[in-house]
């Protein structure tokens, strides 16, 4: 609770309380309504939810460092799995 008194933002609060209890979805629109796609973008990347992060990032959420670091992620997630044809198109 004392976490939430930090987020000077009602919707900021009610993002992280859909976060929590695993929300993903609603969380991120919250996040994307008050205009904080930075904030989406962390939450994805935390989740390892990395082909939404690469959306979020082509739209305007990051920067081409951190869509390099999401391409090797989606990379790295493929060659673990044996789908070597996917991985390579990562990489």
């Amino acid at each position: 609770m004392q976490k939430l008194q930090t987020f000077d933002e009602r919707n900021k609060q009610k993002a992280e309380i859909c976060a929590w209890f695993g929300r993903y979805d609603e969380a991120e629109d919250i996040y994307r309504t008050i205009d904080r796609k930075d904030l989406a973008l962390d939450m994805r990347r935390k989740l390892g939810d990395w082909p939404r992060v690469v959306q979020l990032i082509e739209q305007g959420a990051g920067n081409d460092e951190e869509l390099k670091k999401a391409y090797k992620n989606l990379g790295d997630y493929s060659a673990e799995r044996s789908k070597w044809n996917k991985a390579v198109k990562y990489y």
